[in-house]
């Protein structure tokens, strides 16, 4: 079966501009967040339209983009973000002596004891 033949044809009349319907597809792609689906990617699926889909093939058109974004050099691994015990004393120091700035130095000690509570 066809990929979604529907989308070639607008009230039953081919639409013979497949270049700006890839485009759209792609632009569509990218506002949703779908990583890893370029025109590249659609021109594959939409070549692909007079054959039926396996779930095969489908696993096999992901899996093979996955490892494309592990190996491509564009895209950067970034480590993910860690707080350590460390960190947490620091800036429980810094709130100390922010704190400690507040009480010494306002005039309105009722209020500075509040924030030191």
């Amino acid at each position: 079966g066809n990929i979604w033949p529907e989308c070639l044809l607008k009230n039953n009349v081919p639409i013979n501009d497949i270049p700006t319907v890839r485009e759209e597809i792609a632009n569509l792609a990218r506002e949703n967040n779908i990583e890893g689906m370029g025109i590249e990617d659609i021109n594959e699926l939409l070549n692909l339209q007079d054959e039926e889909l396996t779930n095969e093939m489908l696993l096999t058109f992901g899996t093979e983009h996955t490892l494309d974004d592990e190996t491509d050099p564009t895209v950067i691994q970034t480590e993910p973000k860690k707080l350590t015990t460390a960190q947490i004393a620091k800036a429980m120091e810094l709130v100390e002596q922010a704190i400690e700035i507040f009480c010494n130095n306002d005039p309105d000690e009722n209020r500075s004891a509040k924030a030191s509570q």
